[in-house]
């Protein structure tokens, strides 16, 4: 999704499918990493993501979503219409 929604002029052709994983931050120290030093490391990555994704023009819901699927392990396909809404494409 972010290498997506990288891009100034976004098209997805109408056989792509998109879909809305999750946040995976990964860091040096691993798992020996103290929680609130993990904790903090995924807050700052959520909101430095949720900032390219609104400075690129996609709705910042998209970083919300991706929040919700990093804690239920899942992924979202969206449809045509969420694709247009959520500000994903630029044009049509």
């Amino acid at each position: 999704m972010l290498g997506l929604a990288g891009g100034v002029r976004r098209t997805v052709p109408d056989a792509t499918t998109v879909v809305i994983g999750s946040m995976f931050v990964p860091n040096r120290i691993g798992v020996q990493a103290e929680e609130p030093f993990r904790d903090g490391r995924h807050t700052r990555s959520r909101d430095l993501i949720k900032l390219h994704l609104t400075q690129m023009g996609v709705d910042p819901q998209v970083a919300d979503m991706m929040e919700e699927n990093y804690t239920s392990r899942r992924a979202v396909k969206l449809s045509r219409e969420d694709i247009a809404r959520l500000r994903i494409v630029t044009t049509q």
